[in-house]
């Protein structure tokens, strides 16, 4: 065979090699185009298929379940009788504030009433030795008869302690030193007397003491809600006591 023939053969072969790889990749080509069409497909059939159809006029909507109703609003606090109130706080050797709290005398008492599944909360305003003396405890309870018995016994589910006199006000970066005296001069003049004072914890902090007489259980909160009216404070909280 000739040069020539041989030359020739060799450049038809590559011919068809080439064309058969045109096809094949024609072939993957559209097999894959097909697959991804398939896939779409299917996806905007799930897709649709979660998607709320539109009603027609006239069609009421669907109700999907009972409507929740909203949490009940806690009851306010009712002043409980001296007569009906112990004359000293007791409290089991292992609940918080144990070793501060029980024995010491019980200046005021108020409670809320029960809710629906007995859990109530009350308020106790004890008298201690420490640097502030009137003590605020929050007691959440839950009132339950015991099995075969008729009689309630409360549950303590959780036990918070404050001091009850002051509030620690935080105010907005705008307000200064004389708009909080405005506010306390604003209060005395609510109370008809010099009931409500100032002070600062620290000359460098801008945190401050509004202090007040502490020995109503209904006080605290109240006085909370009147300084969070006026928008002066970014934070006026409880100082809370820390137990281990």
């Amino acid at each position: 065979m000739s040069h020539n023939a041989r030359t020739v053969r060799k450049k038809l072969a590559r011919q068809k090699v080439i064309r058969t790889i045109g096809l094949m990749t024609a072939t993957l080509g559209m097999i894959v185009a097909a697959g991804i069409l398939s896939l779409q497909a299917t996806l905007q059939s799930f897709l649709e298929r979660d998607l709320p159809r539109p009603e027609s006029p006239g069609t009421p909507a669907a109700v999907t379940g009972p409507a929740q109703p909203l949490p009940p609003r806690e009851s306010r606090l009712e002043k409980v009788d001296a007569g009906l109130r112990p004359g000293k706080f007791f409290t089991a050797p292992r609940t918080p504030f144990f070793k501060i709290l029980n024995g010491q005398p019980v200046v005021s008492v108020a409670e809320t009433r029960p809710d629906g599944l007995g859990n109530f909360t009350r308020v106790t305003i004890v008298k201690t030795q420490l640097k502030y003396p009137l003590i605020r405890v929050e007691d959440r309870l839950r009132s339950a008869p015991p099995e075969g018995s008729d009689e309630a016994a409360e549950q303590l589910l959780a036990r918070t302690a404050m001091v009850a006199d002051h509030l620690m006000l935080t105010p907005n970066p705008q307000v200064t030193e004389e708009d909080l005296t405005r506010l306390v001069a604003s209060l005395n003049e609510e109370a008809g007397s010099s009931h409500y004072e100032i002070r600062r914890t620290n000359p460098n902090s801008r945190i401050f003491l509004i202090a007040f007489d502490g020995t109503s259980p209904q006080e605290l909160e109240e006085v909370r809600a009147r300084i969070s009216a006026t928008g002066l404070a970014r934070e006026v909280e409880p100082d809370y006591l820390v137990h281990n």
